[in-house]
């Protein structure tokens, strides 16, 4: 995937800043469409995806894009943000790490500059995690412009400076990392999917019943799918948002399932019916699933989905024993995630698509939907 590293200069508080014209950065889009672009500050970088150009274009209008200029700035996170991510890791019973990241976006036109906080797909935040307390640090940490401080998922890798950490996130903001311990459940020893369920839980993705149990077995509804589905891919910072959720035609002013129901449903991800209700109570079957998670796949990369399928897993995705059952509005979904080795079926060899999703089978979709799209390690 081709990448410019763009030139930049220095800034208060020792981070880097770049301006990119908005109709150099479009010809460029034009040109690599698959392409990034690359801002550099010491040790930590952000990459931009050249389809962020066409976004940015449509904040302005495409006909009121000449003059306009993209400014990215890069740098540590400021000591209050570094102050609040310590003290919610301690507040998780976990250490935070000294290396942080902190990374902003505006728009220059005609003498004005506009403050972004998103809006132009996922960027991959890399930055040294620093000094901490053992064991490895394990989870990310958001700072939100409200000064909220929350879990996200991050991924990690060995280099030069040590731990990289590796954050995709749709939203500007300051980051962390820290070590936060694995959740461990009184209900889920000796579950197939506990392994994921200790693992989401630590990063703040997956939450149990009560303090001692997950419910494996449970199925889940369609406003907990929304709320897991949102939190793992941080949808929280698109556009929209709980006053867009009072639409529902079944949700009320304040209902807690209403602003995650907006989120995806701004992603695309999740649709209510036809009656304008989302049917929170309702459980999600396999087959909806299916559905559900393709289309988080292809937003979290941009609508582009990546060609990781295997003829051996693309031959199992045709035998579901019971694929006659599969509505068709569902086919090309299971297919597509069977051939890449994200579901499977029964011990029986059917898939069951109008089984009921339990919380031990989201917590392993989410799981192997993170470690697609590059949200955590594999």
């Amino acid at each position: 995937m081709p990448s410019v590293q763009l030139e930049s200069s220095a800034v208060a508080g020792g981070g880097r800043a770049a301006e990119l014209p908005l109709n150099a950065f479009l010809a460029y889009a034009e040109a690599m469409p698959l392409g990034t672009i690359t801002l550099q500050a010491g040790s930590s970088s952000i990459t931009i995806p050249a389809s962020a150009a066409a976004k940015l274009a449509a904040m302005r209008g495409q006909a009121d894009t000449a003059g306009a200029v993209i400014r990215i700035e890069l740098g540590a996170a400021d000591q209050q943000a570094f102050a609040a991510m310590k003290l919610r890791a301690s507040a998780l019973n976990g250490n935070a790490f000294a290396g942080t990241a902190a990374w902003s976006l505006s728009m220059e036109q005609g003498g004005r500059s506009a403050a972004l906080t998103g809006g132009i797909g996922y960027v991959d935040l890399e930055f040294p995690a620093g000094g901490g307390s053992k064991p490895a640090p394990n989870a990310g940490l958001l700072r939100t412009a409200d000064g909220s401080v929350r879990a996200v998922p991050a991924s990690f890798a060995k280099g030069a400076d040590g731990t990289i950490v590796r954050i995709r996130t749709l939203g500007t903001g300051s980051f962390g990392t820290a070590a936060l311990p694995s959740k461990s459940f009184r209900d889920t020893a000796g579950s197939w999917a506990s392994a994921d369920i200790e693992r989401l839980s630590a990063a703040g993705i997956l939450n149990g019943i009560s303090a001692e149990r997950y419910a494996p077995g449970q199925a889940v509804s369609r406003a907990d799918f929304a709320a897991l589905i949102s939190r793992a891919l941080g949808l929280d910072l698109l556009a929209g948002g709980e006053a867009e959720g009072q639409s529902w035609t079944d949700g009320k002013p304040g209902s807690a399932w209403t602003a995650a129901a907006a989120a995806v449903r701004s992603a695309g991800i999740m649709q209510g019916g036809l009656d304008g209700s989302f049917r929170p109570g309702a459980s999600v079957t396999r087959q909806e699933m299916a559905v559900i998670l393709n289309r988080a796949i292809l937003f979290a990369a941009g609508g582009q989905p990546h060609n990781t399928t295997d003829p051996a897993s693309q031959a199992q995705a045709a035998v579901f024993t019971d694929a006659a059952k599969i509505s068709p509005w569902a086919a090309d979904s299971i297919t597509a995630l069977a051939a890449r080795g994200m579901l499977r079926g029964m011990p029986d060899g059917a898939f069951h698509p109008l089984a009921p999703v339990t919380r031990a089978e989201a917590a392993a979709l989410l799981g192997r939907l993170l470690s697609d799209a590059g949200f955590i390690g594999s």
